[in-house]
């Protein structure tokens, strides 16, 4: 099976979420995020996937990594540069009390501030962000991990991509020019509104044009060893001001805020219009179902015509059936009747009957139908009969005497 796990693990607002989409674009992976590892349905990863967390490298979180066959890549970025960025970011998503699950405190505090606020100095130079600052210091330490520095992979995004792959021995499926032109700030933006406050602004050293030499001086001071590791410098410029830095705070921020705002109004117009993509399509299908609905009674009706042809014919037959039964229950009892007629005459009469043809028979039912509507002539008739039976027999006697 073709394996490929990689899990990004480094600092918030390291420039984590533009390297992980890089990457999964580049050797094709699905893309995943948490704040925990205990977020992470372990068991059920892709087997091409590319996480990140923002984690230390503790036992239990490296032997998960190890028994899910995980490489890690974790990115370094200025320390300064990341503290203003955790400044712009937490002021519109309350995500960030999540990190590390809120581990050493929190970003409540910096909410309204501004990089020369003593808000935020006492912030950057807190428990908070030395626990923050930690992630990428300790990754940076650890053994077969792939080194990313932020630096220059905005100076030369396909280079640092192509040393990345490199490193991690992965083969590209798509041309990293192709992918690097795809994920500038401007392209990142406009992916989800997300990624509007994600993507602020993305240039390195910044954080010289927003303090001024002696705030600098004091957080670089706070975090000595995080510099000496990662391998950053703290050189400040000299000459801003405070009225400067606050200023250049300012616009930067009512930039970022406006156009926010119009990537906000940009997605809503674009969710609109989808929506009424997605209805035009709705209807569609419903005008469908409603054909084939009208059809389907049209068949279901003619289907119940026939149905009731059928059945009139059926009723029909039962009908002829029925009377087909009566007549057969009456020529029964009929032969019944002349059965035990038959039974009654004497083995003589029998004979001669038996010498009657089917229309003596049928003359001898019509004479006993008339006998019985006319009960006083068929005993004249009787009476003539026998007369006509006694008389021939006498003259057969004086015939046979002779």
């Amino acid at each position: 099976m073709d394996t490929l796990r990689l899990a990004v693990v480094s600092t918030p607002r390291s420039g984590n979420s533009w390297l992980k989409h890089m990457l999964a674009q580049v050797l094709e992976l699905d893309h995943l995020a948490a704040h925990l590892p205990d977020e992470v349905n372990w068991k059920t990863l892709p087997s091409r996937a590319i996480l990140q967390l923002h984690w230390l490298p503790d036992e239990a979180f490296i032997s998960l990594l190890e028994q899910y066959e995980f490489r890690v890549v974790v990115l370094s970025r200025h320390p300064l540069d990341v503290l203003i960025s955790i400044l712009a970011f937490s002021q519109h998503d309350s995500s960030t009390l999540r990190w590390l699950g809120g581990a050493a405190g929190n970003e409540r505090c910096i909410a309204g501030a501004s990089p020369m606020s003593e808000a935020f100095l006492a912030y950057a130079t807190g428990p908070r962000a030395k626990a923050l600052l930690g992630v990428s210091v300790e990754w940076w330490q650890a053994r077969d991990v792939c080194r990313v520095r932020y630096e220059d992979l905005v100076r030369d995004t396909a280079g640092q991509l192509a040393g990345s792959l490199a490193t991690l021995g992965a083969s590209a499926r798509k041309p990293l020019s192709e992918v690097a032109a795809k994920a500038t700030p401007e392209e990142m933006r406009v992916l989800s509104v997300d990624m509007l406050y994600h993507v602020w602004q993305a240039q390195p050293g910044l954080w010289k044009r927003f303090l001024t030499a002696p705030e600098a001086r004091r957080i670089c001071e706070a975090h000595q060893d995080v510099l000496k590791i990662l391998g950053y410098t703290c050189d400040p410029d000299e000459s801003l001001t405070s009225a400067e830095a606050q200023l250049t705070w300012e616009r930067f921020d009512a930039a970022a805020l406006k156009r926010n705002l119009f990537g906000v109004k940009r997605a809503l117009r674009e969710a609109e219009a989808r929506h009424y993509q997605d209805l035009d399509r709705q209807r569609a299908d419903v005008d469908i179902v409603a054909r084939q609905l009208v059809e389907l009674k049209r068949q279901r009706g003619a289907d119940f015509e026939t149905v009731a042809r059928q059945r009139a014919d059926l009723e029909r037959q039962r009908v002829d059936l029925e009377q087909q039964r009566v007549d057969l229950e009456r020529q029964r009892a009929e032969l019944e009747s002349l059965a035990r007629q038959f039974a009654d005459l004497p083995m003589q009469q029998i004979r001669e009957l038996a010498g009657l043809g089917p229309w003596s028979f049928g003359a001898a039912r019509k004479l006993q139908y008339w006998s019985g509507r006319f009960p006083r002539f068929a005993g004249g008739v009787k009476s003539l009969v026998l007369f006509w039976r006694w008389t021939r027999s006498r003259l057969g006697e004086l015939t046979w005497g002779k």
